[in-house]
């Protein structure tokens, strides 16, 4: 009789587990450290989610260092160029029928927006933005904040549910560090030493 009351004891566990799945975790995003060459156009970054909570749509705000001069600030750079919420992201699903608007653009400050027109979500896992950013002009050395959220001192970065309310999103601002472009000598040498090891490699294996 024991047995018999332990195992459908087990059986009503596995049952609620199925009919209640555990729920998702809130969004998150990590902006991390965003490593760029210096003096260089066109160098893209792309900005991930997880958590995998239902999101219906996203406003994205990002700010490179004090904002510069639109923002009261003195910085000049590194400055962006494009902000993409669409391709290869979550929110690319054609049936879906997404659209993104801009709400501003400046040299250091971007406000966009994504949304579906059907009433539908997707999960907050996985590609939210791809950016491109422009360092002419900007050296080896340099590093600044990169915000998502304290942008202009008062928008973050989140996501937005179905009915478009802003939903709670967890959001880590990050740096931007510019790197200088590795002399043709060094790059032969790197080149030089990979080739040594994989033929070390093949040799061990070999044997």
């Amino acid at each position: 009789m024991r047995r018999i009351t332990r195992t459908f004891r087990a059986m009503a566990a596995v049952g609620l587990l199925v009919c209640f799945p555990a729920a998702a975790d809130a969004a998150t995003i990590n902006v991390g450290t965003v490593e760029l060459w210096e003096n260089m156009p066109n160098q893209s970054w792309q900005f991930f989610v997880s958590g995998g909570e239902q999101v219906g749509g996203l406003e994205f705000d990002i700010q490179v260092g004090d904002g510069g001069a639109a923002n009261g600030g003195t910085d000049v750079g590194p400055t962006i160029t494009s902000v993409n919420l669409l391709n290869g992201s979550i929110f690319d699903v054609p049936a879906y029928d997404p659209f993104q608007y801009t709400q501003e653009s400046q040299p250091l400050l971007f406000q966009k927006s994504v949304t579906f027109f059907e009433i539908e979500t997707v999960p907050a896992t996985g590609l939210i933005a791809t950016v491109t950013f422009d360092t002419t002009g900007i050296f080896a050395g340099t590093e600044m904040p990169l915000l998502l959220s304290g942008v202009k001192n008062q928008f973050n970065t989140h996501f937005t549910d179905v009915n478009g309310t802003d939903m709670a999103t967890v959001v880590t601002n990050g740096t931007i560090v510019i790197n200088a472009i590795p002399e043709p000598a060094s790059l032969i040498h790197v080149s030089a030493l990979a080739l040594i090891g994989a033929v070390i490699f093949w040799r061990r294996r070999s044997r």
